[in-house]
């Protein structure tokens, strides 16, 4: 659970702040799943820290979209061309690829809790997490 928000500290992707005035803070939630291998048996546990992203206000918090993921159809396509021209075929895992984009405005989530910085443990209310990548 801790190497997910230390990865993201170590990215960079966040800054501690106090909370403006007029400002929405979206909440988190964490999302647990269990790693298997191929053989079926439980590799490791994993966990996701996610954004509440269904409380964000249209035109206050955000102005547009993107979900990057491919269409079945071209899947398809480069599938039938991989075959028709003979390529080898691979698949590559980036880690926390979401992380390299940059945002026009400003998020502000909760700290996760219990979440450590320097020693200090942050129990305000008003402490807010300004997210620099697109959730």
């Amino acid at each position: 659970m801790t190497s997910e928000l230390q990865t993201l500290n170590d990215n960079g992707t966040w800054t501690i702040v106090h909370l403006p005035s007029n400002s929405h803070v979206i909440g988190y939630r964490r999302v647990y799943k269990v790693k298997l291998n191929t053989n079926g048996d439980v590799e490791r546990f994993k966990t996701h820290w996610v954004a509440k992203g269904y409380n964000k206000k249209p035109s206050f918090d955000y102005q547009e979209t993107l979900s990057l993921v491919a269409k079945q159809l071209i899947v398809r396509v480069f599938l039938a061309l991989t075959v028709a021209c003979n390529w080898q075929l691979s698949q590559l895992d980036i880690n926390n690829a979401c992380l390299n984009g940059d945002l026009e405005e400003e998020v502000y989530m909760e700290l996760p809790e219990g979440y450590f910085i320097k020693g200090e443990y942050f129990v305000d209310s008003k402490m807010v997490v300004v997210f620099v990548f697109e959730i």
